[in-house]
């Protein structure tokens, strides 16, 4: 007996208010926050960083056949540099600072983006598409990003 998966999408706004009713913040500042945290990444890693999230994964900068960078994302850990390597952290920091809020609130804020990335049904595959950033699916616990080309 085959036993059939069904694709579960997430929407993006949906995500939001979670996190916004979760950690009592205003949706707008959630949607702020999710935002310039995912471009930060995405910006930091096109800038040559890789950037390394713990729950999350790695993303780093790869070739594609047709010779375009894109974004990519590994979940194993290799060696650490400092010099080309970014941590949570230091993007809290800097979506602190782009958005004028507190580290605590952006801290809050991204750790339950992730929790709640974690938290999610595992029977079926998930997927949520952030726009300008790309597609998470999450099936068995485990996380994948796909970036948009």
């Amino acid at each position: 007996m085959r036993r059939s998966l069904k694709l579960l999408e997430i929407r993006e706004r949906d995500l939001v208010r979670d996190i916004s009713n979760e950690e009592e913040v205003s949706i707008s500042k959630v949607r702020r926050i999710v935002e310039t945290f995912l471009i930060s990444i995405k910006n930091q890693v096109l800038l040559g960083k890789r950037v390394r999230i713990k729950g999350l994964g790695t993303f780093s900068l790869q070739q594609s056949f047709e010779g375009r960078s894109r974004v990519c994302f590994v979940d194993i850990s290799d060696e650490f540099d400092l010099d080309t390597e970014m941590l949570r952290s230091d993007l809290v920091n800097l979506v602190s600072l782009k958005e004028n809020l507190s580290k605590s609130l952006v801290d809050r804020v991204v750790r339950s983006l992730i929790y709640r990335l974690h938290r999610i049904e595992n029977t079926s595959e998930t997927k949520i598409v952030f726009k300008d950033f790309g597609t998470f699916v999450i099936k068995d616990r485990h996380i994948q990003y796909t970036p948009f080309d």
